[in-house]
């Protein structure tokens, strides 16, 4: 089980974007996008909102380039997350990462909350 293994403390420690990197070539070919810049992110935060509630995420923050900080509710797992960024990047075209607020690399990603700019 995931919660049992190093890095996986229930609280989603891994980042599923590391997690797709390592698996085998042939699964990620034609995935190659380039990452989601912040303008983008806002542009779309209303949707992205409903996307994230969605999958049991809130409180949508920038993380970088590409990398949303969010809240996830109790009792969701790897694959709520791993599908918002399925969806996320199908919404955008570009690759979107999504790393839990209670993630211990968080603490250095986050930045300022996903804020609309009507134009989405």
């Amino acid at each position: 089980m995931l919660a049992e293994r190093p890095g996986f403390p229930g609280t989603f420690g891994g980042h599923v974007g590391q997690i797709r990197r390592r698996m085998h070539p042939a699964a990620t070919v034609g995935r190659v996008k380039a990452s989601a810049p912040e303008e983008l992110l806002d542009r779309f935060a209303d949707v992205l909102a409903d996307l994230a509630e969605r999958h049991g995420l809130s409180n949508l923050r920038h993380g970088g380039p590409g990398t949303v900080v969010a809240d996830v509710e109790p009792g969701r797992t790897l694959s709520d997350l791993a599908r918002f960024e399925l969806e996320a990047e199908s919404l955008l075209a570009h690759e979107v990462f999504v790393v839990s607020s209670d993630a211990p690399a968080a603490r250095q990603l986050t930045g300022a909350p996903l804020r609309s700019s009507n134009a989405a």
